[in-house]
């Protein structure tokens, strides 16, 4: 009869080594474990945006020999716009990809991409990306969060279905907005902001429901704008950017290593998202024009009134934006 110890024995060593085993293959830094990392996105996986995401996870994946894999869930299959961040923050995924200014109400300086007029062209967009990189990454930062890279999307301008050339035309124009400072804009302008969805806008000039439109040159071909309005205005309302954002704990367990080729790739391509921005915008300007849109510059007898919404809501962010939002325009030169 076998001594009633060796059971215990054998139970034992039994549980070191499963535990062994699972510490291995839960472990990113140990180096010879694979690990998979899951990256949420709201954009369609047939975007451009989307196209630079799943190039990011793909080269990570080639750079650590397998051992990291990043899936990418495109189109908001996995959660909403406004819900990445905190799926993020609390380490359901590991990283994400979102719209900061969707949460300028806990933290004032996300709105910074968000101001109107701000930016005149991409060069400044840009710009004011870099400028602003250490800010935001320390506010992130605060949230348990790593700021990896920012993608920017084609300038927001005006489609309209009459002239533009004086404040006076604005005021009582019925214009689609989409978030609140395109809502603020088309106040402080005298319009009537009208909330409409994007996929909606179409519909919404058809019937009459909006005269003009604040959205990019992706949404009018997307749209076909050119059977509704004949004028594209380029007023560089706002340049949206998205941010890829990582849970700092599991960043934190990747070994040092690991964090520099993936830091490397993020900024490459940031790069290349960038420059694909200013392709896409132009082809797709090329396109309106084509279709019979007029595409025309910010009208000379608006410009003054755009100057006085930009400072007010200037001034009124860098109330809430403190001493960090002063420091990024001061940098700027606003």
């Amino acid at each position: 009869m076998k001594p009633k110890t060796s059971r215990k024995v054998g139970l034992t060593f039994g549980v070191v080594c499963l535990a062994v085993t699972i510490g291995l293959i839960t472990n990113p830094a140990s180096g010879n474990a694979s690990e998979t990392w899951h990256f949420p996105t709201p954009v369609s996986a047939s975007a451009f945006i989307t196209q630079h995401h799943q190039a990011f996870a793909d080269q990570v994946r080639q750079a650590t020999n397998n051992q990291l894999k990043i899936v990418v869930h495109p189109g908001g299959s996995l959660f909403k716009s406004t819900n990445i961040l905190r799926a993020v923050r609390t380490n359901q995924v590991q990283m994400g990809s979102t719209g900061l200014f969707l949460h300028s109400a806990e933290e004032p300086l996300f709105a910074l991409n968000n101001l109107p007029f701000l930016t005149k062209n991409l060069d400044e967009s840009i710009q004011l990306i870099k400028i602003s990189r250490q800010f935001f990454d320390q506010a992130l930062r605060k949230k348990n969060l790593k700021l990896l890279y920012r993608v920017i999307w084609p300038p927001q301008g005006m489609f309209s279905s009459t002239p533009l050339t004086s404040p006076a035309d604005l005021a009582g124009m019925r214009i689609r907005t989409y978030d609140n400072t395109t809502t603020s804009v088309v106040k402080l302008a005298n319009g009537i902001p009208t909330k409409t969805e994007t996929s909606e806008i179409a519909l919404a000039f058809s019937t009459g429901i909006v005269e003009g439109c604040f959205t990019s040159v992706a949404t009018g071909v997307s749209q076909k704008l050119w059977d509704y309005v004949d004028h594209f205005y380029e007023l560089n309302v706002t340049t949206p950017t998205s941010s890829v954002i990582v849970n700092l704990d599991a960043w934190n367990k990747l070994n040092k290593a690991t964090q520099t080729k993936i830091e490397k790739i993020a900024t490459d391509i940031e790069q290349a998202s960038w420059a694909d921005t200013r392709k896409v915008e132009a082809t797709l300007r090329d396109i309106l024009r084509s279709n019979g849109i007029n595409v025309l510059d910010t009208p000379t007898g608006l410009t003054a009134q755009f100057e006085t919404i930009r400072k007010q809501m200037v001034n009124d962010w860098l109330g809430s934006a403190g001493n960090e939002g002063r420091a990024i325009l001061q940098k700027f030169g606003t």
